[in-house]
């Protein structure tokens, strides 16, 4: 048999399901969907075609659509003309109002073994399934009275397989939401239905469960008008080694519907849940433990009084070996620093860079670069040069090197406190490529680096063809500020300025994202200073605070020189030769006289 839609079919589908519709032109719209149950917000979302009999949920966490025919079967219904599709029942037996039922003897004695009473078992309509008394049934129902789910649980002490399971073609919800006051603006919420039952015994009405544990949060856009209800929530999840479960998430869900508690893990009394509270401790335990319960604490927002105040001066830094930049920075850069150091192209920030870091290692600190323009080789003969100083360094044909001899006790002296990786390195190796993070995270774990240095910003960053540049920055910024924090190192991040950038340069003047800027904690500039035609420069070169996020000093600049043969910079003309401690390196090793040599080897 054939079946033709005919419109009688959809209004008796609304009698059977018991939803008011109305209809308007050709849609028959239903007051909630028969499938998801809608929500207060959501209201009328469904509607059948009074024309083609086509259904469709417009919920988007439903959205479920099809045809009489479906309907038909789903609920378990003959069509017009006697037309049978073969029902199969999934959806039938959740769409009408609950009825109560008596609950059987076995699942009243296993609840009284659990603490619960025969009253609280009768009112949350307990019982066992009507072919299996070894398997307790617990209805969920909505606050308006429909069964939307029903959960199994097996107490057959030697049973096989699993111990909870649902029921197809149920609806998510909470457990209990039927017996909750809806004056009571107080909600306690538990991950296991027989904690909440316990809760409930010791006599709050309040008292829900989560239908599918501490990560199942399916039932939450379905509930998410019931939750509106409540002003305060107090969460008795489980306890798991002094974690409360389900605090942190319903905490993020809830922060904005109402004041969120959790029981302290102190009043579980080395107990794991509310039920087994209730067992061993009584329900004396289990109502100071709701009574006493606590907010859930911002993990941003601290108490003033438990900080312990820092002064500037006794932060740990390193001294940048410029005296009067130290004198603006408070002493030098402070470890748990992002320090953005930009200048136009040419000018030498790379250059100042790595001398920031030839001064880090001086004092004692094991340092990083990532050199993204320069070769290793290449960068190795810089910073050879700015270590051992102007007296070290050879000229040859075009360029400075130093000298063979020296070179080895230098590479001695920086081994195991120096790492680099370059652009020409194994970064792009398609076969073991990683992002810049993870290269710094192996350089502070690994090697115990706590100088970093990146050169640069733009040859840095993920190549993220789905994401555009500025978020690309904003996001690599926010990382390197979160991992300078943590692991209490200072990075030194070299930016390019903006290529309109002229005389009146500003913090905006860096190119890019603004929290490039706006994220550091120190901003330097570098740069040739301005002169005016056929006048002579003051100086080589100048430095320039942007910004200083510890004590709010800035300069326009300091005054600075330039040493060709050794890389080095100096605020004093032709002052070059300080001295870093390189040459002299034993590695633990006493040198022997031959004199001194024993006569028998000692082992």
């Amino acid at each position: 048999m054939r079946y033709e839609f005919d419109p009688a079919d959809a209004r008796r589908f609304a009698e059977i399901v018991g939803i008011h519709s109305f209809q308007k032109g050709n849609e028959l719209t239903f007051q909630y969907c028969p499938y998801c149950k809608g929500s207060e917000k959501d209201k009328k979302t469904f509607s059948i075609n009074m024309d083609t009999g086509v259904f469709q949920c417009f919920r988007s966490s439903c959205g479920v659509k099809g045809n009489m025919i479906r309907l038909a079967k789903d609920f378990g219904f003959k069509l017009s003309n006697g037309y049978d599709p073969g029902a199969r029942n999934t959806h039938a037996i959740f769409w009408q109002k609950f009825k109560k039922r008596e609950p059987k003897p076995k699942a009243v004695e296993y609840m009284e073994s659990r603490g619960i009473s025969r009253a609280i078992t009768e009112k949350y309509n307990i019982t066992c399934h009507k072919d299996n008394e070894n398997i307790l049934v617990f209805p969920f129902v909505d606050e308006r009275g429909m069964l939307q789910m029903i959960k199994y649980r097996n107490i057959d002490p030697e049973r096989t397989g699993s111990k909870e399971w649902s029921q197809k073609g149920g609806v998510s919800i909470l457990f209990g939401m039927d017996q909750c006051n809806m004056d009571n603006k107080t909600l306690i919420i538990t991950e296991g239905q027989i904690d909440s039952l316990s809760v409930a015994e010791c006599g709050f009405e309040n008292a829900v469960s989560v239908p599918t544990g501490k990560n199942g949060f399916t039932w939450y856009p379905t509930c998410f008008d019931f939750m509106y209800n409540f002003d305060e929530f107090i969460v008795f999840g489980d306890n798991e080694h002094g974690t409360i479960t389900l605090v942190e998430e319903l905490y993020n869900r809830l922060k904005r519907t109402g004041s969120v508690k959790h029981v302290r893990p102190e009043d579980y009394q080395e107990c794991k849940d509310a039920n087994e509270l209730l067992m061993k401790k009584g329900k004396d335990a289990v109502i100071y433990a709701i009574q006493h319960a606590v907010p859930v604490k911002n993990k941003r927002i601290k108490e003033v009084a438990d900080i312990v105040a820092e002064n500037l001066d006794d932060k740990p830094k390193f001294s940048t070996g410029i005296k009067a930049l130290d004198n603006v920075l408070g002493g030098g850069f402070c470890f748990k620093d992002l320090v953005i150091l930009t200048g136009a192209r040419g000018d030498g920030k790379s250059t100042m860079g790595s001398q920031f870091i030839t001064h880090a290692l001086n004092q004692g600190h094991k340092c990083y670069v990532y050199s993204g323009e320069l070769p290793d080789s290449e960068f190795k003969n810089w910073v050879d040069r700015q270590i051992v100083g102007p007296k070290h360094c050879r000229l040859k044909k075009e360029d400075y090197y130093v000298d063979p001899a020296d070179s080895a006790r230098l590479s001695a002296w920086m081994r195991h406190k120096f790492y680099l990786t370059t652009e020409d390195g194994d970064i792009n190796d398609d076969d073991d490529q990683q992002s810049i993070m993870e290269i710094l995270e192996s350089a502070v774990y690994q090697y115990g680096c706590k100088v970093l240095m990146i050169d640069n910003l733009m040859t840095a960053l993920d190549d993220d063809a789905s994401s555009d540049l500025y978020r690309q920055q904003s996001k690599f910024i926010k990382n390197l500020v979160a991992f300078a924090k943590i692991t209490e190192t200072v990075i030194i991040l070299i930016a390019h300025p903006r290529k309109d950038s002229g005389k009146d340069f500003s913090l905006d003047s860096i190119a890019g994202s603004g929290n490039i800027p706006n994220l550091a904690h120190i901003a330097l500039r570098y740069f040739r200073p301005e002169t005016k035609p056929g006048e002579d420069p003051p100086c080589d070169r100048q430095i320039s605070v942007l910004k200083n996020r510890h004590n709010g000093k800035t300069c326009k600049g300091i005054d600075l020189y330039y040493d060709e043969a050794s890389k080095r910079i100096s605020e004093r003309l032709n002052d070059f030769d300080w001295n870093i401690e390189w040459g002299d390196v034993d590695h633990g090793f006493v040198p022997v006289e031959p004199d001194d040599v024993p006569d028998e080897i000692p082992f």
